[in-house]
């Protein structure tokens, strides 16, 4: 499964969870406004004319008051969603496999690498980045790569370098990336009512 379709599926399961939140919020909002009407009805009942104008002024600060707390706990599990989304993205960029994440670094590399010999920096845990990783793209693209011998400060991804020149392509960097890209489709998922 490609960066894209684990993008795709992470953003499907989102929306419904979305979708999920958005009417179990609904319900409450609904059971909210049941209440308070039931209490309204019960003031009105048993008020004159200056009771029914407190009622009423009750009845509109509870409403104020549920959909408020309605619209908060609404916001408050769009943002987990949104939190475990990027928590899953990172996942599994991590849990890639070896085929995977060479695949994915050996296209990246190629798009980045401006000069063609570039020094490659893996991250201080990286051990998918090695001699025939850098040959093989080398081989490949025609480039003349080198692989450091000193890690960069990152765990896991690579960096380019070449002269005054650093590229950061760490995991953190490229899920920041999609999150950015993904931002404005997501928040017109989650965030519309």
């Amino acid at each position: 499964m490609n960066t894209e379709q684990v993008v795709n599926k992470i953003i499907s399961e989102a929306e419904k969870n979305a979708e999920e939140i958005k009417a179990e919020n609904d319900k409450k909002i609904f059971a909210y406004n049941q209440k308070t009407d039931e209490l309204v009805q019960h003031h009105e009942q048993h008020s004159d004319e200056l009771a029914q104008k407190a009622g009423e002024e009750e009845k509109r600060r509870i409403l104020a008051t549920a959909r408020m707390k309605s619209r908060t706990e609404i916001l408050s599990k769009k943002q987990q969603i949104v939190s475990k989304l990027n928590d899953r993205v990172h996942d599994k960029m991590e849990n890639l496999s070896k085929e995977q994440f060479q695949k994915l670094y050996a296209g990246l590399i190629k798009k980045n690498a401006v000069n063609g010999d570039e020094v490659i920096f893996p991250g201080s845990e990286e051990k998918l980045v090695d001699e025939d990783f850098v040959n093989s793209i080398n081989k490949d693209a025609g480039l003349k790569l080198t692989l450091a011998e000193e890690k960069a400060s990152f765990k896991r991804g690579v960096s380019l370098s070449s002269g005054q020149v650093s590229i950061n392509l760490s995991f953190e960097v490229l899920v920041e990336m999609a999150q950015s890209e993904l931002e404005g489709e997501i928040h017109s998922q989650l965030f519309t009512e």
